[in-house]
C-alpha cells in the first residue's frame, strides 16, 4: 500500500476474521472503514490499528460483548462507529475510550440500562447515538455525559 494513503474503504467485502490478521495499514493513515467485512468475536485481536488513526467505522460486524477484551483503540482517534456488533452490557466494560474522541456510535447493540451505567464517555465527545439500546429509566438516570 502507498505510504501516502490517508483513507481506506473496505465496506462490504467478505474479509473476516482470518483476513484482518493479513491487513497492513499504513502508520499515516487517518480514516478505515471496515463496515461489514465479517469481523467476529475472535477478530479484533488480530486487527492492528495505525496509532494516528482518526476515524474508524466498524459497523454491523458480529464482535460481540468478548470481542471487546481485544478492541485496542489509537490514542488519537475521534471518531468510532460500533453500530450493530452485539456488543451488550458485558461488552461496554471493555470499551475504553480515548480522550480525544468526539463521535461514538452504539446504535443497535443491545447494551440496556448496565450497559448504560457502565459506559464512561470523555470530557471531548460532541456526538452520542444510542439508539435502539433498550435504555429505561434507570440507564438514562446513570449516562455519564460530558459537562461542557
Amino acid at each position: 500500500m502507498p505510504k501516502n494513503l490517508q483513507s481506506i474503504n473496505l465496506r462490504g467485502n467478505r474479509i473476516g476474521d482470518e483476513g484482518t490478521k493479513l491487513l497492513q495499514f499504513p502508520k499515516n493513515l487517518k480514516t478505515l472503514d471496515l463496515n461489514k467485512i465479517n469481523i467476529s468475536t475472535h477478530g479484533l485481536k488480530y486487527l492492528h490499528l495505525p496509532e494516528n488513526l482518526q476515524s474508524i467505522n466498524l459497523r454491523d460486524n458480529s464482535i460481540g460483548a468478548e470481542g471487546m477484551k481485544d478492541m485496542q483503540l489509537p490514542l488519537y482517534l475521534k471518531s468510532l462507529d460500533l453500530q450493530g456488533n452485539r456488543i451488550e452490557a458485558k461488552g461496554i466494560i471493555h470499551l475504553h475510550l480515548p480522550v480525544n474522541l468526539q463521535y461514538l456510535n452504539l446504535c443497535h447493540n443491545c447494551i440496556g440500562d448496565r450497559g448504560a451505567q457502565n459506559l464512561r464517555l470523555p470530557t471531548n465527545l460532541q456526538s452520542l447515538n444510542l439508539r435502539c439500546n433498550n435504555i429505561g429509566i434507570e440507564g438514562a438516570k446513570s449516562l455519564q455525559l460530558p459537562d461542557h
